[in-house]
């Protein structure tokens, strides 16, 4: 017999900086929020950030960014990037390097493979025996550097890599949802 469950999906998104006690959306009220809804029975929580996050803290020079260390803290499950993220590339990869959960992107690609430039596109979760399906991607615009004659990465067509990795995890992964 199948067990009923609900699965929570906390999106965050522009956190810029908003760790404590401050007016509008903070990760300390996430972490509240989160921490309610653990309560209650057979709820899986999954929490993800949208983007806006390593971007605003390009002249932040301490070694570690602290949305992330928070985030870290949280038990995130994945993330995106939004435009303010891709505005620095090197300051973002380095970011990156310090999260414990995935940034997934499926058509951020290099410029001369298409292989995905940041880890996998997709990740798939499986919650009381099903198999959930989450696929991230970059819907804003991106110039590259200007004055380079190589670009660092790549930007697709989202509807055209969403099609095309949808195809593959069914084909692959076989996901429920």
């Amino acid at each position: 017999m199948q067990e009923f469950f609900s699965v929570s999906l906390i999106l965050t998104q522009h956190i810029n900086r908003q760790l404590g006690k401050k007016p509008g959306v903070t990760l300390s009220k996430v972490s509240r929020y989160k921490r309610g809804l653990s309560f209650e029975e057979n709820n899986h929580i999954l929490l993800c950030d949208l983007g806006g996050t390593l971007g605003i803290d390009m002249e932040y020079i301490a070694p570690r960014n602290p949305s992330i260390t928070s985030m870290n803290y949280m038990g995130y499950d994945f993330g995106v990037f939004n435009h303010q993220d891709m505005s620095n590339i090197s300051h973002l990869r380095r970011t990156m390097s310090f999260s414990n959960f995935p940034w997934m992107n499926c058509n951020i690609t290099h410029p001369m493979t298409k292989e995905p430039f940041f880890g996998e596109p997709y990740e798939i979760y499986v919650i009381n025996g099903m198999k959930l399906a989450i696929l991230g991607g970059y819907a804003g615009s991106f110039l590259p550097e200007s004055g380079k004659k190589r670009p660092t990465l790549h930007v697709s067509s989202l509807s055209g890599s969403i099609k095309r990795w949808l195809r593959y995890i069914s084909d692959t992964e076989d996901p429920d949802y």
